[in-house]
């Protein structure tokens, strides 16, 4: 089971968190959207956008793997 997690999982979840970060950086110089998330901290358009590219990734990767923002 480590073994699965390490050779074929991990890396799959740090390309999904390449590729949000990527979207981030190039979309943070758009004029861009803010609302608050329950604690008041501010949630953008583009952290929106990046947390769908990682949520969606993840439950193409394993459906037994839950994430939220």
């Amino acid at each position: 089971m480590i073994n699965k997690l390490i050779v074929e999982t991990l890396p799959k979840l740090i390309s999904l968190c390449v590729e949000a970060g990527n979207y981030q950086v190039s979309n943070h110089l758009q004029d861009n959207k803010f609302s608050s998330k329950d604690n008041d901290t501010p949630l953008s358009e583009i952290d929106i956008k990046s947390n769908e590219i990682i949520s969606s990734g993840i439950r193409k990767i394993d459906k037994n793997i839950s994430y939220s923002l």
